[in-house]
């Protein structure tokens, strides 16, 4: 399944070689992508198709398949930075990732990402955010630091939370660190679209991942917290 347009469809790739795909997206198309293409071609729409939902399928999954070909891989989250210190939020949807990062930002960080934000693993081994994806989600023109040309400043993963909220009105926000097998888990689940990356790619993210959470600068923790307001508070407090 795959959220296109405002609604989850099914989602099919066929990949035709370790280098190219077919996807075909229910209600919208089919889509084909290769390495080394600059772009993804619509083989043919389905019948009664929307142009809108065409458009917007271009900025889905066929796009994200095209980048992992190309050793770029996206996580489902949003993010923050400030003084050159990325900050990710993971979860599901609800969980509060849009809020914690808008209320970060009226804090005096900036927003890096609001839905999906792509990965590269940098020779060394970090693994690199590409900040100039477009953020769907919140408008088509991502956010950027000042004064910085699009994919010039590298932000590294250093730390992320996976946010779990509870429902229960007493509380405070708790914070569990994760070992390496519980973030590569996180991380994994955080992954789009996993379900549809042929077993190569899949094998390649896996191992990148695999190193990552290895690194003593990476720090994953889960944030356990009620639905309540002051929680935000918290949540900055423990970041800062």
């Amino acid at each position: 399944m795959g959220l296109v347009d405002g609604r989850l469809r099914h989602c099919r790739a066929r990949w035709t070689s370790r280098r190219s795909f077919e996807l075909w997206i229910e209600g919208v198309g089919s889509f084909t992508g290769r390495r080394g293409a600059a772009e993804t071609s619509l083989l043919g729409p389905e019948p009664g198709a929307q142009e809108r939902s065409l458009e917007a399928a271009f900025l889905g999954p066929p796009l994200l398949l095209t980048l992992a070909l190309h050793g770029v891989f996206c996580l489902h989250t949003s993010a923050v930075f400030r003084n050159d210190e990325m900050v990710l939020f993971l979860g599901e949807s609800g969980a509060g990732k849009s809020t914690l990062a808008a209320s970060f930002a009226r804090r005096g960080w900036r927003r890096l990402a609001d839905d999906l934000l792509p990965f590269r693993q940098t020779p060394h081994g970090d693994l690199e955010a590409l900040v100039d994806f477009p953020q769907l989600k919140v408008s088509a023109t991502p956010p950027r630091p000042a004064g910085v040309a699009a994919g010039e400043r590298p932000f590294a993963l250093r730390r992320a939370y996976v946010l779990k909220p509870e429902g229960r009105a007493g509380g405070d926000l708790r914070t569990m660190q994760l070992p390496p097998a519980a973030a590569l888990s996180a991380l994994l689940l955080a992954t789009v679209p996993w379900s549809l990356l042929s077993f190569e790619l899949s094998r390649v993210w896996f191992s990148t991942l695999c190193e990552v959470v290895q690194q003593p600068e990476v720090l994953v923790s889960r944030w356990i917290y009620p639905h309540r307001p002051d929680c935000l508070d918290q949540a900055y407090l423990e970041a800062s």
